[in-house]
């Protein structure tokens, strides 16, 4: 069983951009593609905070990692660090964001396991 270090946090700073997302209607019944560019076009910080979390594992030797993971991460401190309204970040973005990073950021190419896109 690994020991508890409480100092643990101390050693790399979680710095996430907190501004608040702007909510793409719901009453837009678009294919997840479109959704993504529209609520990226809208909240174009998300994606650098995502960027920065997934360069953070990288840089600690991780070769693989988490889009589902880092979406509750941003989730987590959000809730801890502001009071009020909800940082909401959609499930079904995940996949297109994990592309957007990988392509993107040419250290995180291949970093998110992705599933090839159904043709419509």
């Amino acid at each position: 069983m690994m020991a508890y270090h409480p100092d643990v946090t101390q050693q790399m700073p979680l710095m996430i951009d907190l501004r608040p997302i702007v909510r793409v209607p719901k009453s837009q019944r678009l294919p997840i593609e479109q959704r993504f560019e529209e609520f990226h076009r809208l909240n174009v910080h998300v994606a650098e905070v995502i960027r920065q979390l997934a360069l953070q594992m990288w840089r600690r030797g991780a070769k693989h990692g988490s889009m589902k993971m880092i979406f509750e991460i941003c989730r987590w401190q959000y809730a801890l660090q502001t009071q009020g309204s909800d940082w909401k970040l959609d499930n079904s973005l995940t996949a297109p964001y994990a592309r957007y990073i990988m392509d993107t950021t040419p250290a995180l190419q291949g970093f998110f396991e992705t599933r090839q896109l159904k043709s419509r």
